[in-house]
């Protein structure tokens, strides 16, 4: 979007006109006060000022339910004052998507905080709180997917995976059984502070579907027992899970040990027939889910053919067939990893461009569908008021046409150089 008015009161009414869910947000005097009078929307936070502000609001906080409004409120004006920079241009895409995933990150480091500082907000009166602690520290809680790259988005759902260093514990079956439960207990009113529905929206949807042997496994396994799991049951589908995983709360050191351990199962040296086929599979499915749209409206920008599902799959792709042989391929940000490609002379200087183009502007239009009404779709709207809203947004005016022919035009692109580079 080309702002060149910079009146306050010009952009207000833009902000306004761009999303429903966020002309919503600001009928809250609270939020208005914050992001506009306040002038915060003109200001980018690092994650130290994303620390300060959320320790000033959880200090309002006398249960868990309070907690929970606390980051409620905590992202709702943080995600007026990001959408705002955004819409206004005063941040890069990647600045929009780092600031979203300190989003995230702060609420999951300070729900661990907060929940350890009040244990009788979730504990027994009578339970040993010096003991439980004592296992909290051995707790180390992994982001994967979009919150690990830093390329979260407005109503990313956060996957985390949760380990324990707490096994090679000589106790007695009933000491292990109890510190089990109080692992599991505090991890579902961490994962409960983001993930619960309160005035009909969560803070963050989150996903612990990822976690090691996911049917048959413990929900927090012991670290060196999952470890076990991956190098010898470990699936090749599951060494894609963790191209994108850093530590994001707990013990930081364990979950970085872990990570590691894992690399030579993640990052192999060589490709075989298992992951090869596995490749070919899990793009057939992709391309099977949709075709191009004979109406630029009835296209999904994430899973639609040539959609930002093809094009993240095809950089994984080439991160595990390589990244055994090239450490610098080893990074969960796409357009680093990118980066990285080219530099490895995997990738030509014009398909990396048009992927790294392709990838921002599908992303920018995800994001304006989503604030929309504050849901995770990527399906471009089916009314011309819907689609002249969109084109507007990202720079083409009231030519919603035009905007359309860019969809199809990015995805086209998309899918030929996927085609190309993976030959399957």
């Amino acid at each position: 979007m080309n702002t060149v008015n910079k009146d306050p009161a010009f952009r207000l009414e833009q902000l306004k006109k761009s999303s429903g869910y966020i002309h919503g947000l600001l009928k809250n005097g609270d939020i208005y006060n914050w992001a506009w009078e306040r002038e915060n929307i003109f200001r980018s936070f690092d994650l130290t000022e994303f620390w300060q502000d959320i320790q000033e609001i959880t200090q309002q906080a006398d249960s868990c339910r309070d907690l929970l409004l606390c980051y409620r409120r905590f992202k709702q004006r943080h995600v007026v004052r990001i959408a705002a920079r955004e819409l206004f241009e005063l941040d890069s895409f990647t600045d929009t998507t780092a600031q979203l995933s300190y989003l995230a990150q702060v609420c999951l480091q300070s729900g661990m905080n907060v929940l350890k500082e009040h244990p009788s907000w979730w504990m027994d009166e009578n339970s040993d709180h010096e003991q439980v602690l004592e296992y909290l520290s051995e707790l180390t809680v992994l982001a994967m997917g979009r919150l690990a790259g830093y390329e979260m988005d407005y109503v990313s759902e956060v996957s985390l995976i949760c380990l324990h260093n707490l096994g090679s514990r000589k106790e007695l079956s009933g000491k292990k059984q109890e510190r089990q439960e109080y692992l599991h207990l505090f991890v579902r009113y961490l994962v409960g502070m983001l993930h619960d529905f309160e005035q009909g929206e969560r803070v963050f949807p989150v996903d612990l579907r990822l976690r090691p042997d996911d049917q048959n496994g413990e929900s927090i396994p012991y670290v060196h027992k999952a470890l076990n799991y991956y190098q010898i049951y470990g699936p090749p589908r599951e060494r894609k899970y963790f191209v994108k995983s850093r530590p994001v709360a707990g013990n930081k050191r364990l979950g970085e040990y872990f990570l590691h351990e894992l690399q030579p199962f993640v990052f192999q040296v060589f490709s075989d027939a298992q992951i090869i086929n596995d490749i070919r599979d899990r793009r057939d499915n992709i391309l099977r889910q949709q075709n191009y749209p004979d109406k630029s409206e009835s296209y999904d920008v994430r899973l639609g053919k040539g959609g930002l599902d093809e094009l993240e799959f095809m950089v994984q792709v080439f991160q595990l067939l390589y990244g055994g042989y090239y450490k610098s391929l080893q990074h969960s940000n796409t357009l680093t990893a990118l980066d990285k490609l080219l530099e490895m002379e995997l990738i030509s200087f014009k398909q990396a461009s048009d992927l790294k183009y392709a990838y921002i502007f599908l992303r920018r239009v995800e994001h304006w569908i989503q604030l929309q009404v504050n849901n995770q779709s990527g399906r471009l709207p089916e009314s011309e008021q819907g689609l002249k809203r969109l084109a507007w947004i990202t720079g083409f005016g009231e030519g919603y046409r035009d905007f359309g022919q860019e969809i199809k035009f990015c995805t086209s692109r998309v899918q030929e150089i996927c085609a190309d580079l993976l030959r399957v």
